[in-house]
Parts: C-alpha cells; structure tokens; sequence
C-alpha cells in the first residue's frame, strides 16, 4: 500500500488536463491559444475543443463553460455564477475521461440569446480536475482557456496605452532602440488597432479583443551624438469596418553618448603626448641652438683677432661633437652637416 503523504505528493505532482482550441492560428489572438468566435443574436456556432492528458495516467475532468471577470488591475478571474456567455453552452457530456499522453476532441455547441448585447462577451472553457488529497484539505485543479463571442452593433469602443518601454541595443554605443507599445482594451468590442512610432509602423497582433492587452513593437535609430530622442506613438483603430478611438503619447528618452566622452578622453591623451612630444623637441632644437651660438662666439673669438686660443680648442671640438650628436638625435641631419662643416673649418 502506498503511504498517504506519497500518494498526496505523486498527486500534486501530477500535470492537469490542458485545454486548446481546435482550428486556430498563429495569427489569431493570443498567438491562436483562445477561442474566439463571432455570431448573431439568436445564432448557433460550434466550437472545436482539444483536450490533451500530458500525465502518465489516465485522468478525468469536467468540463464546463464560464463567465470571466477582470479586477482593478486587468487580472481575469473564473466566475462561479455565470450571468452571460458561460449560460450559452455547454457540452453534451459533463465528466470526460483522457487517457494517459493522448488528445480528444469534443465539440461545444454556442448560441447567443436574442436579446444580448452587442459587443465582446467573455468567458472560459474550463477543465476541472476531481478534488485530490486526504483529510479535511482537498485540492482541486482548474485549467481555465479565456473565449471570446463577438455580437456585432453599436457597442463601447475604448482601449488606452498602457506604457512604452524602450531598449537599447548597447549601453556603451547605442545605434538603434527596440520600442515596446503596450496597448490594452478597456471597450466591449475587438479592435484592429495600427501602431506607428515616430511614423515608422509597430508589429503586432491584427486583433486587440477586449479586456486584453499586447505588445507592438518597432526598431528606431539614435544619432551619432546621442542625447534626447523624442518618441511620438500614434495609435489608431477600427472595428468591424468603422474608425474607432484613437490614443496618441509622446515620451523622450535620453541616449548618454559614452562613446563621445570615451573618444574625448582619448583625443585629449593624444594631445597632450604630441605636446610633451613637441616640448621635448623644442627643448632639443633650443639646446642645439645654445651650442651653436657658443661655437660661433668661440670661432669669432678664435679667427676674428689672427690669434689662436689654444686653451678653447679642445672646448671647441668637443662642444661641436656634441651638438652634432643632439642633431642626429633630433632627427635633424641639416643642422649636423652644418656642425661637422664648422668642425672641419675649426681644424
């Protein structure tokens, strides 16, 4: 016999019954993960649904429709009393049973009362799991799948911009930025919304039901020079052929251009070496003029009265040997030619 912790711990542990769509897209909304259907008062539709056991055992759930509710802050909630589309149908067999790592497939049958309202109504399929565990606490695991009843006529249109995130492709050296527009509907009716930043259109779902919310994004490119870039988002709608509410918003966000102060900073360095380089040059050539001046003062000294200055011959020679080694150093051939000239007119 298994132990009753165990056999509570396998339990919990054990995946519930997922519940998908049958017919959908990619391009459908949600990515073709929701139902979603549109009929008449008083019209009937069916509804494809696939319930698939990714346990190791057998497993059984009920299956019902419900109505979906939204808080204050957008989150859906299952209704236990449903008043609206959770009334419109249900399937012909309440308790299903799917074997372990395989898929059915039932049919839901769908039909609007003449008298409700036009718009988005919103609901649930759900597949319910038999309550688990032992003792006084018992778990009970629901799958809830969010669908969507459009009735066409004159209902509220609304949505807003949630927010605009922005990000950037580098923090050191930003080219472009990724824009995320978030747009939410708060209206009774699906809208097909169009999204444009700065003039360039955003991607995004063709379909924005009601009380959901998605993403259009868009690449945009930042100069050179970085600073503020202004983001201007215009966002425009349509539903069921007629224009629907437009929402426009305007944010900036700064790009620091770090790779301007890093090039300054190295522009800088090289300006200061080139001066250190040329000051030390200067220093060189000022030397070799100093030697210069004292040589041509000891020769005018030596030739100008006839008379040889015998104690500043050696003084001469080695003052000129050296200038023309500070010359060569320099890289100044000229004036080292000039200085061996001198040297070879002194002896």
């Amino acid at each position: 016999m298994v132990p009753s912790r165990a056999l509570a711990q396998s339990e919990a542990q054990t995946p519930a019954v997922e519940v998908h769509p049958v017919g959908t897209t990619r391009d459908d909304p949600n990515g073709g993960q929701w139902f979603v259907t549109t009929l008449k008062p008083g019209e009937t539709t069916e509804l494809g649904v696939r319930l698939y056991n990714p346990a190791e055992v057998t497993q059984t759930v009920k299956v019902y429709l419900a109505d979906i509710r939204f808080d204050s802050q957008g989150a859906p909630e299952v209704e236990n009393n449903s008043q609206d589309v959770g009334t419109w149908g249900q399937f012909d067999v309440l308790r299903m049973t799917v074997p372990a790592k395989q898929s059915i497939i039932e049919s839901l049958p769908i039909k609007a009362p003449e008298a409700a309202d036009p718009g988005d109504h919103i609901g649930a399929v759900v597949a319910e799991q038999s309550p688990q565990g032992s003792g006084p606490v018992l778990s009970i695991k629901r799958l809830a799948v969010r669908l969507y009843a459009t009735l066409p006529g004159d209902a509220r249109k609304d949505f807003v911009i949630d927010k605009v995130a922005v990000k950037k492709d580098s923090p050191f050296y930003t080219r472009r930025i990724g824009v995320t527009v978030w747009l939410r509907n708060t209206g009774r009716v699906r809208l097909e919304p169009t999204v444009a930043v700065n003039g360039a259109p955003a991607r995004g779902r063709v379909l924005l039901l009601a009380q959901s919310a998605d993403r259009y994004t868009v690449t945009r490119h930042v100069g050179f020079f970085g600073g503020p870039v202004r983001l201007h988002v215009d966002a425009q709608t349509r539903s069921l052929g007629l224009a629907g509410p437009v929402r426009q918003l305007s944010v900036t966000q700064w790009v620091i251009p770090w790779h301007l102060f890093a090039l300054l900073i190295l522009l800088g360095g090289v300006v200061l070496a080139v001066r250190r380089w040329l000051r030390r040059r200067r220093g060189r050539y000022d030397s070799i003029k100093s030697d210069i001046r004292r040589l041509e003062r000891m020769l005018t000294m030596q030739h100008g009265n006839g008379e040889p200055v015998e104690h500043e011959e050696g003084n001469v020679h080695a003052a000129i040997l050296g200038a023309i080694k500070q010359a060569r150093r320099a890289g100044d051939e000229q004036t080292a030619s000039r200085l061996e000239r001198r040297l070879t007119d002194a002896s």
